[in-house]
């Protein structure tokens, strides 16, 4: 018989009808909270017999503050990448992170998670040998012990999952070799028993290759022991070897080039190689991999995203499928001239319709023409996404870049001499300093007369190619049963009282184009804000949470039920992440903050530099920002199914386009009034 549920944090929150972030501020002692209000939550808290756990945290369950981590292996770099991804959002949201392996043993599995478990873990982030029959995955949904499946992908609806389509992986991984003229493929694979990923990578594979018409490759399951290069030789040292390989993982593959140099073979002079899951060690190499990249560290902010909403209750379990993207390197190159070249020839012919239409990676993507763009991070705005079009459309290839707007002026003020990036993408007055600073020269696309003025520099110096819209980021179901509030005056009422955040307007950018969205809505102006300092002046008897850095885990968690924020992080929030979240654009007005393209002076690429900002003004790359929820700088027409995860256009009427240059100049004013007279 099960044991009655532990009251949860939930639990105490709903019954004294306050946030989850007023119940914890009370427990833990914090300041700035009203008497009548702590007595109230202490009421209840006896009442219900609400017991926080032995180390003296809020918990959902009755458990820690801790999540608990199973993977296959520390050795791989891909995971300890998704680790990362997890551990920098469980930070965000003040977790701890356990972290045990099971060593690619099947058997090992349950003993590591029942490791976990012993540590009192509030829920489990795991990566299994076999997402459709596991022993483990059972025992966790017979004791309701909520966990979300990483890198894995469930056939069973009701088991939460942020992966890649690893099926898809595999066939683009062997679009890849057929692109480049290779016809007798191989694959080295990790056993199918101890990694369902390397099973659907190969089933991927093995359609690929026959919808190509071309032999069926061989197989070599690996565990890198003495048997298994024995077996690698056998089939590299037969007559008619392949000359293409797809390696399960990035790391089979490097051990897979050392053991095709150990038979005398070149890589790729004789057998071209490419691997799966973009480890950044595979570019420091020579030959440099060409790899498969599977977002892992987002993968892993996602998956411990989702953990959370669920622990709240404030989110089904969800089915997340991250894109994967294809990553040039010198291992994968055309195949070399034999004596069956006729036949060659022939089956090239066959394959160029089907290609054409059935993969992302065209014959130009491999020719390498390239350009660079600083802060290009593929899980932002789907970079990646506007990257892989580009590069379809165009054949031009852009490595995706993780720097941030600071750090790629930074990298271009210290490159002006020699410059390596053609171009830029920078947040709105960022793009005015560039300019300033000498970085950038004028172009101005086609689109470029559509975009606002107040948008774009006249002379073409910088311009906005998407924006996001500030307004209220409201998790629904953290709210008690209150109303979704829909104004700037609504936030005032002492019914949000401990249900409010917003970044630090001082110092954090968002936090700052709130007080200016205020401040205008209150009939203020850029050289006058004091309707924001009075309105924030008067927010703070409502005991608002103020972060210095993004809150989007803490809204998800509940622990924020409303943050001052961008309608992108809502949109995703809703449709990506599942949370039943709400985005409002409040009735006194708000304002849209915009992102800008540079092309850099002395670009080393001009002319590709050129067709990349082209393409993300054109309608193409106008709509793909959209799927991303960040609203076209030109006033494209958005297919049907897009344009309704957007609130109507009424509603955004009500937002003003921000005036970069007047922001930009009253920055350090307002700072410093707020300071003297807020925090």
């Amino acid at each position: 018989m099960k044991s009655q549920p532990r009251p949860t944090l939930h639990d105490v929150a709903a019954q004294a009808g306050v946030s989850i972030a007023t119940v914890s501020r009370v427990l833990n002692g914090g300041a700035r909270i009203r008497p009548e209000t702590a007595q109230r939550v202490q009421e209840v808290v006896r009442a219900l017999g609400f017991r926080p756990n032995r180390m003296g945290r809020d918990l959902r369950r009755g458990q820690s503050r801790a999540v608990g981590v199973l993977l296959p292996t520390l050795a791989n770099p891909v995971f300890a990448d998704s680790v990362s991804g997890i551990q920098e959002a469980a930070r965000e949201a003040g977790w701890t992170v356990l972290i045990t392996s099971s060593d690619y043993d099947p058997a090992q599995e349950r003993a590591a998670m029942e490791g976990l478990l012993a540590e009192r873990v509030a829920g489990l982030i795991v990566t299994v040998a076999d997402a459709e029959r596991s022993p483990t995955l059972d025992a966790l949904d017979e004791a309701g012990q909520p966990y979300v499946l990483f890198h894995n992908e469930s056939p069973f609806p009701e088991r939460a999952s942020v992966a890649v389509d690893n099926e898809a992986a595999g066939a683009d991984a062997a679009r890849a070799l057929i692109a480049q003229g290779h016809r007798r493929l191989a694959m080295v694979a990790g056993r199918f028993l101890a990694s369902d990923r390397s099973r659907r990578r190969h089933r991927g594979f093995m359609q690929a290759v026959a919808e190509a018409g071309l032999p069926a490759p061989a197989l070599i399951e690996a565990d890198f022991n003495a048997e298994e290069a024995a077996a690698l030789g056998d089939v590299f040292t037969a007559s008619g070897r392949p000359t293409g390989l797809f390696c399960s993982n990035d790391l089979l593959a490097l051990r897979t080039i050392a053991g095709l140099r150990a038979l005398g073979l070149a890589v790729p002079g004789d057998v071209s190689v490419i691997g799966m899951d973009g480890i950044n060690v595979g570019q420091l190499i020579s030959p440099s991999l060409a790899s498969i990249v599977q977002p892992a560290r987002e993968m892993g902010r996602r998956a411990f995203l989702h953990l959370l909403a669920r622990l709240a209750e404030a989110s089904p379990p969800a089915q997340i499928r991250l894109s994967h993207r294809y990553r040039p390197g010198q291992s994968l190159a055309a195949a070399t001239p034999r004596s069956d070249h006729a036949m060659l020839r022939r089956t090239m012919l066959t394959l160029t319709g089907a290609l054409a239409a059935s993969t992302a990676i065209s014959r130009r993507a491999f020719a390498q023409e390239t350009a660079i763009c600083y802060n290009c991070p593929p899980e932002w705005a789907d970079w990646a996404g506007q990257l892989k079009a580009f590069q379809q459309k165009t054949g031009i290839f852009v490595p995706a870049d993780d720097k941030n707007s600071g750090q790629a002026m930074a990298a271009a003020l210290a490159e002006r001499a020699h410059p390596v990036a053609d171009a830029m993408y920078l947040g709105g007055q960022v793009g005015i300093q560039a300019k300033q600073d000498g970085l950038t020269q004028p172009y101005k696309p086609a689109g470029f007369d559509q975009v606002p003025a107040g948008q774009k520099d006249p002379d073409g110096y910088w311009f906005a190619i998407h924006s996001g819209t500030l307004g209220f980021f409201v998790n629904k179901a953290a709210l008690g049963g209150k109303p979704v509030p829909q104004s700037w005056a609504d936030l005032l009422k002492p019914d949000y009282s401990g249900m409010i955040g917003y970044l630090d307007p001082s110092s954090a950018a968002v936090g700052y184009v709130g007080a200016v969205a205020v401040n205008l809505a209150m009939g203020g102006s850029y050289t006058d804000f004091t309707p924001a300092i009075t309105y924030f002046k008067k927010l703070q008897a409502n005991q608002p949470i103020v972060p210095k850095q993004t809150a989007y885990a803490r809204v998800l968690s509940g622990e924020i039920p409303i943050l001052l924020d961008y309608d992108f992080d809502a949109y995703r929030a809703k449709y990506t992440d599942k949370a039943p979240v709400e985005f409002v654009i409040p009735r006194e007005g708000s304002v849209s903050f915009p992102y800008v393209m540079t092309l850099l002076k002395g670009a080393p690429h001009l002319a590709n530099g050129k067709k990349l900002l082209d393409f993300t003004l054109s309608d193409e790359g106008q709509a793909l920002w959209a799927k991303a929820y960040l609203r076209p700088a030109r006033p494209v027409a958005l297919p049907p199914e897009i344009e309704a995860r957007f609130l109507p256009a009424s509603d955004y009427a009500r937002a003003r386009p921000v005036d970069l240059a007047a922001l930009a100049a009253a920055q350090k004013g307002f700072a410093a009034r707020y300071l003297a007279e807020v925090s």
